[in-house]
């Protein structure tokens, strides 16, 4: 498989080749780096490797060139993919010019020359870091997505011949294999063989005597002992089918044979295999090509229960306790799943020992309503600076978690990637950010999701708060006066249809910092949280009373009484959301 291609373009070779040295011997192991002495030879090179289906997750531009300057360069290879990261590397480059490239061809970054060699290398690593990862996420969701679409197929069908049939067309589109045969057992014995050329084409049933000679005994003999997918490139190579006719004859290049398995019993092989190319099946698409037989293998067990009715009618006790195992063992399969993810999850969330080593008076109640959550905190130093954020998702459960990993990537990207330290601008270019994403592809519509949050900037040799906030307040102590600090009356990402993401605003503490004062930030998953002797919500003016009762408090107790507060406020009522909360004393 090609490495993904780091394009360089320079009119000067020297620079051009230096810049590719550098790059190569950082990040040579990962990518290739490939160099061009104009704009317009690189285009040429671009377009030649993306029709390869080759990624190129960066280019970086000189401006100043002949026929073609940097800008310039940059907006045409924003036209053909615009996930590319652009870097304008160059000494001359005029704020018209980079201006250009940021809003023309979305500029990940202009760097000066002469570069930093350190700085252009954890750039350049950083930018192809986030190509691959945006890459990766698109990935996984198309396949959750055709996952998603397979499993209803296949789990809708209760006749038979049609079920083989959607389970060969479906799995030759996600292989790429040309021709598929099944074959379907009871116990051991070979009861049915269907076979398919083509996803498109028909399906025939075939006799045992016919479809033998096209189906290796080794591979039998080695699913039924493994019991696990196979996978052969350069087949006809391989020890395992060397000796067998079918394999040799027609020169088989690739072959995917997998068990379908009911409980612990095999009652299915599925053969697939390709005659003109080997074909790379990567782990992600291999897993959840197991969920798919998995369920396919439940389903074809139902249409044969379906076809023989009254046998099913005799047999429905044990049938029933298959059922229930088998629901069971996918409920164990889907909260194993969750519980990874929210391990996955916890990973991303930022070390709580980074607040504690500079506001070691800290603490963050982190309550999610399900497995995994919709509000996540964030914080990170740069230079002088410690940010710090409580960031409320739409939803909860998973499709509040995807947005909180979109979230929390996309801050780590504007703040320590591209270095915006201003709390109004951080909120608008994550606006901008998510917009982007949400966007409805094809004939999609958009998707009406965002995040409401409020961010802090607190100059650690200066002692002062800027504070920009999405519909979430903050509430400041100082000698036991409390004051709020109010939010832009605006929801990130629910722009959708304007021009530009909206503008936000900041706040400063005028007489800045000073020893005891007392910051919280927080979601409205307290405050919405309804309870009490009529059941009915807490609301926000009773928390700031409790957080003014509890200010003066050790970090460690204030965390306990809201904990316990919460608890014995709940009573019978569910929790109605994700609970978060960060308070720090100012030292």
């Amino acid at each position: 498989m090609e490495k993904p291609i780091i394009l360089c373009v320079d009119d000067e070779k020297s620079v051009l080749n230096g810049l590719r040295d550098e790059l190569k011997f950082e990040l040579g192991e990962k990518y290739s780096i490939e160099i061009s002495e104009s704009g317009k030879e690189a285009l040429l090179v671009l377009d030649d490797v993306l029709q390869q289906g080759i990624e190129v997750p960066v280019v970086i531009s000189d401006q100043l060139m002949p026929e073609m300057k940097g800008d310039e360069f940059l907006i045409q290879v924003h036209q053909r993919k615009p996930e590319i990261r652009k870097i304008l590397l160059t000494g001359q480059a005029t704020a018209e010019a980079v201006g250009n490239a940021v809003n023309k061809a979305r500029l990940y970054r202009y760097i000066a020359k002469p570069w930093d060699a350190k700085d252009l290398v954890m750039t350049v690593e950083q930018a192809a870091l986030s190509y691959m990862q945006e890459l990766e996420l698109e990935e996984r969701l198309k396949i959750l997505e055709e996952l998603n679409t397979a499993v209803q197929e296949v789990s809708q069908e209760i006749h038979l011949h049609q079920l083989i049939d959607k389970l060969l067309s479906i799995s030759l589109q996600l292989t790429g294999c040309t021709q598929g045969i099944f074959l379907l057992f009871e116990g051991t014995s070979l009861v049915s063989s269907f076979i398919k050329h083509g996803a498109q084409a028909p399906l025939q049933v075939l006799s045992l005597e016919d479809i033998i000679p096209q189906l290796p005994a080794e591979i039998i003999s080695h699913i039924f002992r493994t019991r696990e997918i196979l996978i052969l490139e350069k087949a006809f190579r391989h020890e395992m089918v060397k000796n067998n006719s079918f394999i040799q004859q027609n020169k088989i290049k690739f072959i995917f044979a997998a068990p379908l398995i009911k409980q612990t019993e095999i009652i299915g092989i599925l053969f697939l295999y390709h005659t003109q190319k080997s074909i790379i099946v990567k782990p992600t698409r291999l897993h959840f090509f197991s969920v798919l037989l998995r369920q396919a293998a439940i389903a074809i067990d139902n249409a044969l229960l379906y076809s023989s009715l009254e046998q099913r009618v005799l047999q429905r006790t044990q049938e029933i306790e298959e059922q229930k195992q088998i629901i069971e063992e996918k409920n164990k399969d889907i909260m194993d799943s969750l519980l990874y993810a929210q391990r996955m999850q916890i990973s991303l969330l930022p070390d709580k020992n980074l607040l504690k080593t500079y506001f070691p008076r800290s603490f963050i109640l982190y309550q999610p309503k399900d497995v995994v959550s919709g509000d996540f905190y964030w914080f990170t130093k740069v230079d002088r600076y410690f940010f710090l954020a409580a960031v409320d998702c739409t939803g909860h459960g998973v499709p509040g978690a995807f947005m909180s990993v979109l979230g929390s990537s996309q801050l780590n990207e504007i703040v320590n990637i591209e270095k915006i330290l201003d709390t109004g601008l951080i909120l608008k270019e994550l606006d901008r950010k998510l917009l982007l994403h949400l966007q409805g592809k094809e004939n999609q519509p958009p998707l009406q999701d965002g995040m409401e949050l409020a961010i802090c900037r607190i100059d650690l040799q200066e002692k002062k708060l800027q504070y920009s906030g999405a519909n979430r307040p903050v509430v400041f102590i100082r000698n036991g006066q409390v004051e709020e600090l109010t939010p832009d009356k605006v929801t990130i990402g629910f722009s959708l249809g304007k021009d530009n993401s909206q503008p936000f605003s900041f706040q400063i503490i005028e007489k800045g910092l000073q020893k005891g004062d007392t910051l919280y930030i927080f979601t409205d998953g307290f405050t919405d949280q309804f309870g009490g002797e009529k059941g009915k919500k807490l609301n926000k003016r009773s928390f700031i009373e409790i957080l003014a009762a509890l200010h003066l408090e050790s970090p460690e107790d204030q965390e306990a009484s809201l904990q316990t507060f919460i608890e014995e406020w709940k009573r019978d009522c569910v929790q109605t959301d994700d609970i978060l909360v960060i308070g720090i004393v100012i030292d």
